[in-house]
Formats: C-alpha cells, structure tokens, sequence
C-alpha cells in the first residue's frame, strides 16, 4: 500500500494511515513517536512502520498496544475479515 498520512491526535497517539487500493484503508493508532514511514512512501506487506508507544489518556486502561482499525469504501469494516481477505 501507500501511507497516505502520519500524524497525531489525542485519541489515536501517533498514527499511520495506509491505502491498499480497491477502497480499503488501515489505521494503526498508539505508535511511538519517531514512526519510520513518510506520507507517499510505498510499504510492502511485514515492513515495520513503527513501534508501539504509550497509551493515550483515551486508551490508557488498555496498557500498550497497538490500535488498528480499517475502512472499505469509507465504511468502517471489520478488521477480521479485511486481514482474511488480505491474506487469501
């Protein structure tokens, strides 16, 4: 895919957003500062885009983790199902 964004906010931390093409969008929230990626840059399927940070305030009571959510068309869609299609 092609990061589209890196950025922060209160709620996701640091971040990345993906575009895989045919719609599909993947966010990965709760990164450490220092992400490895650049907006444009293209990224192949295990590179390492960052590592996982602190929580925010949002997220706190999850410990350290790694946010990840996925839209398709716009829509929010199931990561399960977005990961079952990717890996087919």
């Amino acid at each position: 895919g092609v990061v589209t964004e890196v950025g922060h906010d209160e709620v996701r931390g640091m971040y990345v957003v993906i575009d895989h093409g045919n719609g599909l969008l993947t966010t990965y929230g709760q990164l450490q500062s220092g992400i490895l990626v650049e907006a444009g840059q293209k990224v192949t399927t295990g590179q390492v885009i960052g590592g996982v940070g602190s929580p925010t305030k949002y997220a706190i009571l999850l410990g350290d983790h790694l946010s990840f959510s996925a839209t398709q068309n716009g829509e929010t869609a199931d990561p399960k199902v977005v990961l079952a299609t990717e890996t087919e």
